[in-house]
């Protein structure tokens, strides 16, 4: 079933399975997958929702107990852990469990990475000299860091503070930092006029100045302009995550000025400005824009730039989709049954590759019997029986992430 497909239908069946709850038996406050964390500080959060008394929490750390210190702390009356400085060794996988009168709660894996940008040094401000009309470049690499930092481009007058964003439709910035001219022309030459090449990242709170260019002498073309595009920036195949934005790039030089058309297995995605994939976003045409990407986008990309005065140019990218575990069908985190009545849990996933599903009773591997089954789609407890009161919880594994889910089921 289509990726897409799936997302419609888990929300019509987590509506269809639910079932009378009771809002005062424990259950962990769902968790995010990942945690960044600065040099100076760092929360994990864990804490039961409900009923709340004696409930002890403990944590694994890459699959191994987690021992406190002066330095990781534990919030009272809380699971929540407290990190004083946290450094790199305190990266890792982190898993909260909960023991509460009714079982052993367990929380989905928790992602705990530190947010950095690798140093720069201070950049050399370079002065160029550009041949008017032709192709041209303004080179910025782009630091090490994580999460990825975002690189842009500003103007500065000489005598201003005010750096201002740089948008020209002649102008695009490439993934790798890079300043492509499609050409150049009188107005880019301007002695006074600064090119300033910065990040942004989630690890600092201020931009830092990769790269300075002035432009500073515009060289009249002695050769003839015979309208060839000349290919600047193009993407090799791309291997993107469902659900993450992907961007396509097919950069050419040359005047006049080409606005690349976009086909997937022959079929026009050009789009409009409003639609999920376009190539309509500040870029005239030299990016596609897939702004949430999905399983069906994968396939063959091609690029055909053609100004009208030299010979057109095509370029293929072949984009393959994967998918971390998706869930499909979402358990509810409370179930109610009568002793005797018969329940369902449901917990399906998608992914790609297709993930590796087990399934737990009050944080261990659950035994299955003839009342207690599993299949692709959940857990089926028949003549339910207080014996069956706990915590159920699957997982789903594949190269590209991890998933888990949890419900607390109740017989009384």
């Amino acid at each position: 079933m289509a990726f897409k497909g799936y997302l419609v239908l888990a929300g019509v069946v987590v509506l269809c399975a639910a079932q009378p709850v009771h809002q005062s038996l424990p259950v962990l406050k769902e968790q995010p997958l990942e945690v960044l964390f600065k040099d100076t500080q760092g929360v994990l959060e864990c804490v039961v929702e409900g009923g709340n008394k004696n409930v002890k929490y403990s944590w694994l750390k890459n699959g191994k107990p987690l021992s406190l210190s002066s330095d990781v702390t534990q919030r009272k009356n809380e699971g929540t852990l407290e990190f004083r400085k946290p450094t790199a060794a305190d990266e890792g996988s982190y898993q909260c469990s909960a023991e509460t009168e009714h079982g052993v709660a367990t929380a989905r894996p928790i992602s705990f990475r530190r947010a950095y940008l690798k140093p720069v040094p201070k950049p050399k401000v370079q002065e160029h000299k550009a041949v008017e009309g032709r192709p041209f470049k303004l080179d910025c690499a782009a630091p090490e860091g994580y999460p990825k930092p975002v690189v842009s481009w500003k103007t500065l007058i000489d005598g201003s503070n005010k750096p201002e964003d740089y948008l020209e439709r002649r102008v695009t910035p490439s993934p790798d930092g890079t300043l492509w001219f499609s050409n150049v022309t009188d107005e880019d030459a301007n002695p006074k006029m600064k090119y300033i090449c910065v990040a942004n990242s989630l690890a600092l709170d201020h931009e830092v100045v990769l790269a300075e260019h002035y432009i500073k002498e515009m060289v009249k073309d002695t050769k003839p302009n015979n309208g060839d595009l000349v290919p600047q920036y193009l993407s090799n195949d791309i291997m993107a995550k469902a659900t993450d934005v992907t961007m396509i790039w097919c950069i050419y030089g040359g005047t006049p000025l080409a606005h690349p058309d976009w086909f997937k297995d022959g079929k026009d995605v050009n789009g409009k400005p409003s639609d999920r994939i376009t190539r309509h976003n500040r870029t005239s045409g030299r990016r596609l824009l897939i702004k949430s990407t999905i399983l069906e986008d994968e396939g063959t990309y091609k690029c055909v730039a053609n100004n009208e005065v030299g010979k057109p140019q095509e370029h293929s990218i072949r984009l393959t989709v994967v998918s971390a575990p998706f869930m499909a069908l979402k358990p509810t985190q409370r179930v109610l049954r009568k002793t005797g009545e018969d329940a369902y849990i449901p917990c399906k996933f998608i992914g790609k590759p297709e993930p590796r599903v087990t399934y737990t009773f009050n944080g261990k591997p659950l035994t299955t019997s003839d009342r207690v089954t599993t299949n692709a789609d959940g857990i089926t407890i028949k003549n339910a029986q207080k014996a069956d009161n706990g915590y159920y919880g699957c997982r789903a594994v594949n190269d590209h992430g991890e998933q888990y889910a949890e419900s607390l089921f109740y017989v009384n």
